[in-house]
């Protein structure tokens, strides 16, 4: 029996079948969190030799490996009408079982994670560097049609700063050896990106506080960040890959860790340039007053407006292209990664 439930709650305990190849294939299962159920047994088609597991951040990739080592592929999905799972997913082995399979077996090399996350904080540093001269060096375009605000005099100095500390973190990937010292770089470069934000936005109050409320402006980037991250995860989910096998976020229990990385690179790309936009045009009227928490709510229509442009942004207007592409294409890029080890073709602000 492999107890994957020892460390973190909600993760499973199965032991992989010793039958024939030949014959159908047995899952024993249970999950620790909530009220204890019965152990059921899962029984796979001989034909496709499929184990359907479900799962949500939950079982180890070794003990995943292990499946594989008796010729067993594993579906993977969040939820627990477990029929329903074995119906939608009683189908022939195809090319995203095999990726997933790659990627699971790719991850239990400690030194793979490592240098696929440095690349990835890679460019995301880069894309905050690019957006912080963007505004600084072509404010009109940056702004596009609404007048550039009226930035506070202390935003050169800032900018400088900001320029020089987060050139100096990325220079320090390289000897990053670890992912807890690939964290800490990124925390810092992040600390250090939105400390040159006050001035910019003309809110010398303004400090980042993920998932606080604190401020329309951090309410603002948490509702795009969480729509990032469901685009994100609907991508990785069309193209087959596990949401939840993440590196960079693999600590964060329940939650799409793998989306969560790979949003990385794209959150001053997409999300900043978007909130900054929304923050230029003053909308007052989108929000509630905070309540006796501090936290700050949109009104209906702030919703609704928010909702629409977002929509716009996403997927093009007009003449202009839409932002979804670009997710699309870190997700397929990920993918050749690690199914053909293409170089991480990441996108970059230019």
């Amino acid at each position: 029996m492999i107890d994957c439930a020892a460390q973190r709650p909600g993760m499973l305990l199965f032991q992989p079948p010793q039958t024939d190849a030949e014959q159908p294939a047995h899952l024993r299962y249970h999950t620790t969190r909530g009220e204890p159920q019965p152990p059921q047994a899962i029984t796979s088609q001989p034909t496709d030799g499929i184990v359907h597991l479900a799962r949500w951040n939950g079982a180890s990739f070794d003990a995943l490996a292990e499946c594989w080592e008796h010729r067993l592929d594993v579906v993977i999905s969040s939820g627990a009408r477990i029929a329903a799972l074995v119906t939608h997913y009683a189908s022939p082995r195809s090319e995203q079982l095999h990726l997933r399979r790659t990627l699971y077996r790719a991850q239990r090399d400690p030194q793979w994670c490592v240098d696929t996350v440095r690349m990835i904080i890679d460019r995301k540093i880069g894309n905050q560097l690019a957006l912080l001269r963007l505004y600084h060096d072509h404010p009109d375009i940056a702004w596009e049609r609404d007048t550039p605000l009226a930035r506070e005099a202390s935003w050169g100095e800032r900018y400088t700063t900001a320029l020089r500390r987060l050139r100096a973190c990325r220079q320090s990937l390289p000897e990053a050896r670890s992912m807890e010292s690939l964290r800490g770089l990124e925390g810092q470069a992040a600390r250090v990106y939105f400390g040159s934000w006050p001035p910019l936005i003309a809110q010398s109050d303004f400090r980042r506080r993920a998932r606080a409320l604190a401020d329309p402006t951090n309410l603002l980037l948490d509702l795009c960040y969480a729509r990032l991250a469901h685009r994100t995860t609907l991508h990785l989910l069309d193209c087959g890959l596990d949401s939840a096998a993440g590196m960079l976020h693999a600590d964060d229990d329940g939650r799409p860790s793998l989306a969560l990385d790979l949003m990385e690179p794209l959150r001053p790309l997409i999300a900043d340039r978007f909130c900054l936009r929304l923050i230029r045009q003053r909308h007052q009227e989108w929000f509630e007053e905070p309540g006796p928490d501090g936290r700050w709510q949109l009104t209906q229509a702030g919703w609704r407006q928010l909702n629409e442009r977002w929509k716009a942004w996403l997927y093009g207007s007009g003449q202009r292209p839409g932002v979804d592409t670009l997710i699309a294409h870190t997700v397929h890029g990920f993918a050749r990664w690690i199914s053909h080890a293409e170089p991480l073709d990441l996108p970059r602000l230019r």
